[in-house]
């Protein structure tokens, strides 16, 4: 489990910042826009993170992605 949560915290980091690891945050970024767009294609998805975050709405409004979002708010 430890194992796993710090591999996740290894690629939020890339994923926020590029010169960690040009090549996997470039391939995150490309996984990012897939799983917005499978997520604004999917209701269910949609309606999840409306509860998580405050709306995907707000996140566009803002020119944040749905991720990006509830990762701030949780930061805050």
């Amino acid at each position: 489990m430890t194992s796993v949560s710090l591999g996740i915290c290894a690629l939020v980091s890339i994923w926020q910042e590029r010169a960690l690891a040009p090549g996997v945050h470039d391939a995150l970024q490309g996984a990012v826009a897939q799983a917005q767009s499978m997520i604004d294609g999917n209701e269910t998805a949609r309606a999840l993170l409306a509860r998580l975050d405050g709306g995907i709405a707000v996140a566009k409004d803002a020119g944040l992605d749905p991720l990006t979002a509830l990762l701030l708010r949780v930061a805050d």
